[in-house]
């Protein structure tokens, strides 16, 4: 019987447990091994609990006394997974989110459900012309945002605010999300993510960033 994590939680439990092989090579001490091993424990229970209710067992009765029994642990935790796709989203659902003309929303629709029924992803990104858009799914409601890229944008090295991970220029955008207040006026908030979706959901752990990233302009991001 497979359990069902979201991406996120996937890439957070996948890379905890390279951490168990990594503690094994890289040190011959045995305590720092049970050390880094507890410590493995404790960050799984506390970010994903019921999966640690299954198979948290199986990895405190560990001992680290050999690659092939962590890695026995680890591939048999790991064929045990399986990861949830996220939800398909309809023209008018789509279009309460995201403010986009009709040819590049269908455009944009098309590439998203596409992709949601074939890949593992915590959220799907596009871009199209001067447009870069970005949608999920999360908890029984949608979030997207429309960002205009300006022209020969570029960018120095930085941190996706989704994976968390260094990007080269040309591997990052500074992506947007807008506001429009009661008054008439407009507030908007940015930050740099990985152009290419697919990599940055390999390495994304956490979607705090993203939803809250998301939910900023609500007018536009976030409908039930």
């Amino acid at each position: 019987m497979k359990f069902e994590m979201n991406n996120e939680e996937y890439n957070f439990v996948r890379k905890r447990l390279k951490r168990l092989e990594e503690a094994y090579n890289q040190t011959i001490d045995p305590s720092i091994r049970i050390a880094v091993k507890d410590q493995t424990c404790y960050e799984l229970y506390e970010r994903v609990p019921v999966f640690y209710n299954i198979f948290g067992n199986m990895l405190e009765n560990c001992k680290m006394s050999s690659l092939k029994e962590i890695t026995d642990i680890t591939n048999k935790i790991s064929e045990s997974l399986e990861i949830g796709r996220l939800q398909e989203v309809d023209v008018q659902t789509a279009k309460k989110i995201l403010k986009l003309k009709q040819k590049q929303l269908m455009l944009f629709l098309k590439a998203y459900n596409e992709a949601v029924k074939k890949e593992n992803l915590t959220y799907f990104s596009a871009r199209q012309d001067n447009k870069f858009i970005i949608m999920t799914y999360k908890d029984g409601e949608y979030y997207g945002t429309v960002s205009d890229l300006p022209k020969d944008a570029k960018h120095k090295k930085s941190l996706c605010c989704f994976c968390n991970t260094f990007r080269n220029g040309n591997e990052i955008v500074f992506a947007t999300n807008t506001l429009k207040k009661s008054n008439g006026e407009y507030s908007s908030v940015g930050q740099y993510c990985c152009s290419d979706y697919q990599q940055c959901n390999k390495d994304i752990v956490d979607s705090d960033k993203l939803i809250e990233f998301l939910s900023y302009g609500k007018k536009y991001g976030k409908i039930k």
